[in-house]
């Protein structure tokens, strides 16, 4: 059986197996129709250098040191080593050249400040069994909300409105990686893809907060490394989307421009062609235009 519908066929039955007894393998999970509700309209290469929504974010972009995090103004979220050599995490003000350690968080991964300048959300270490799990904690009163499912995470992105956490995780103690969501208030989760092997999600949250552009892994080498990847769409209103399907390329770092533009870098499985940046526009059909 060719490699890639191995990958597919078993990403189903994961996914199916959650639906049905999420609440017992995972903590209680949540799982998305597969209603397609965008069309695609054009693809076409990139022109000019226009950058994508989350990149003129200060806050909701990725930042240039995983230690020293920049917030708002002139505070920083520092990850220090403590007595013990355990990764601590530090709110620092360089105006007043106060600091202060958050208490109970263990850093064992990326750390990102809500778009407000309120909250933290880190991935952390509670236990062996929950080495990266993903936590929201509040700067100002070091409050901790926690997931209620048991998914680990190993990279997340704030949502433009501060209500979620897109996370590329994976399901403790097996070989399944899993794209999921967190409700930052309440920790509720819900699971929007799962595949049968390690390999990344990639994504970037619309304006609205309502969807996410994703790269999915579609086909795998020799090595485990990725050669094939298609871009899709998952939306809170648990509907979903393929965008694009690339079985000779890697369609990587989908990234939104506005509501409907989606830039993306498509890497071809070969040297003859080109690395492209590309433009993908959808439009919304009818049925969504209420909640898109």
């Amino acid at each position: 059986m060719p490699r890639t519908r191995k990958v597919l066929m078993a990403s189903l039955v994961v996914l199916f197996a959650l639906a049905r007894g999420g609440r017992s393998q995972a903590g209680g999970v949540d799982v998305p129709s597969s209603t397609c509700r965008a069309q695609v309209v054009k693809v076409q290469v990139a022109r000019g250098l226009e950058r994508a929504f989350e990149d003129r974010n200060s806050l909701l972009r990725q930042p240039a040191q995983s230690w020293k995090v920049q917030g708002p103004g002139s505070l920083q979220a520092l990850v220090r080593h403590n007595e013990q050599k355990k990764s601590v995490l530090i709110v620092a003000d360089t105006a007043t050249g106060t600091s202060r350690q958050l208490r109970d968080v263990m850093v064992s991964g990326p750390v990102r400040w809500s778009p407000d300048g309120k909250r933290l959300a880190v991935v952390s270490w509670i236990s062996r069994s929950q080495a990266w799990t993903p936590i929201v904690v509040d700067v100002a009163t070091d409050n901790v909300t926690t997931p209620t499912c048991e998914l680990m995470g190993t990279r997340l992105k704030w949502s433009p409105d501060g209500k979620w956490l897109a996370i590329d995780g994976r399901v403790s103690e097996k070989t399944v990686s899993v794209l999921w969501i967190m409700n930052t208030s309440t920790g509720a989760c819900v699971v929007l893809d799962t595949m049968a092997v390690y390999a990344a999600y990639d994504f970037g949250w619309s304006p609205d907060s309502r969807s996410l552009a994703v790269s999915k892994p579609s086909r795998l080498g020799e090595d485990e490394g990725v050669v094939a990847a298609d871009l899709w769409l998952f939306n809170l209103d648990r509907t979903r989307c393929r965008l694009r399907a690339t079985p000779h390329a890697v369609e990587r770092n989908p990234r939104w421009l506005d509501a409907r533009r989606i830039v993306y870098r498509e890497e071809p499985d070969g040297l003859s062609a080109p690395v492209r940046e590309m433009v993908l526009t959808v439009s919304w059909k009818q049925a969504a235009a209420s909640s898109q």
